[in-house]
C-alpha cells in the first residue's frame, strides 16, 4: 500500500467515486418511496459491504451487518438533515453497527467463511479479498485503525468526513492512519524490516 497522500475532495465527496445520490432521491426515501431507498442501497451497498467484511473478517456478518445498517437507515431517515454526505453518515452507521458486533463477540477474526452459493459480483470480490494478501494484513490492525485506512485510502474520503463518520477529532484520524500505513508496510514488507533491524 502506497504512502502516498490522498487528495482531500472538498464537501464531503470522494475522490474517484461518483458523487451522492441527487438530493430529491434521498428526499423521497426519507418520506417512505421504496423505489428511492433502493437506489440509495444501490449506490452505497458494495462499499460498505466492503467496510463491514474487512472490520468483521466474516462473511456471513458482513451481510448481517449490511442489513442491519440499511434497517437502521431506512428507519433514522427522515431525520436526516444533510449536515453530512449520505455516504459519511451511512458508513458511520456500518461502522457503529460492526462496533456493535464485535463487542457482542459476534465475530470470529481468523475464521471468515465464505459460502459457495454467493454469486453477485460484490460477493466474489469478498472472497477474493480473503485470500489477498493486503486482506491478510488487515486482518492484524486493530478495528479503528483498519477502519481509518480502508476509508481514506481505499475509499478516498477526506480526513474531515472519516472524522465525521468515526466521530473522532481530525487529528485523531490523521495519527491513526498513519500508525496504520506504518503497521501495513511492517506487515507486507517483513523482510525489509528485518534487514533494517540487523543494521
Amino acid at each position: 500500500m502506497e504512502e502516498a497522500s490522498v487528495s482531500e475532495p472538498q464537501n464531503g465527496t470522494v475522490a474517484g467515486f461518483p458523487r451522492d445520490l441527487d438530493a430529491a432521491i434521498v428526499k423521497r426515501a426519507s418520506h417512505g418511496d421504496h423505489d428511492a431507498f433502493r437506489e440509495i442501497v444501490g449506490h452505497h451497498e458494495a462499499r460498505l459491504r466492503v467496510l463491514a467484511f474487512h472490520l468483521l473478517q466474516d462473511a456471513h456478518l458482513m451481510n448481517d451487518a449490511v442489513q442491519d445498517t440499511f434497517i437502521k437507515a431506512y428507519v433514522a431517515l427522515p431525520g436526516f438533515r444533510g449536515d453530512a454526505a449520505l455516504g459519511t453518515w451511512l458508513h458511520r452507521i456500518c461502522y457503529r453497527v460492526c462496533l456493535d458486533y464485535l463487542r457482542s463477540g459476534q465475530s470470529r477474526p481468523g475464521e471468515a467463511d465464505i459460502c459457495d452459493d454467493l454469486a453477485d459480483p460484490v460477493d466474489v470480490a469478498t472472497r477474493l479479498a480473503l485470500e489477498d494478501e493486503v486482506a491478510v494484513a488487515l486482518g492484524t490492525l486493530s478495528v479503528d485503525h483498519r477502519a481509518v485506512l480502508l476509508l481514506v485510502d481505499r475509499e478516498g474520503y477526506d480526513y474531515g468526513s472519516v472524522a465525521e463518520a468515526l466521530e473522532v477529532p481530525v487529528g485523531t484520524v490523521a495519527s491513526r492512519l498513519s500508525t496504520a500505513r506504518q503497521a501495513m508496510r511492517r506487515a507486507l514488507r517483513p523482510e525489509v524490516d528485518c534487514e533494517r533491524s540487523a543494521r
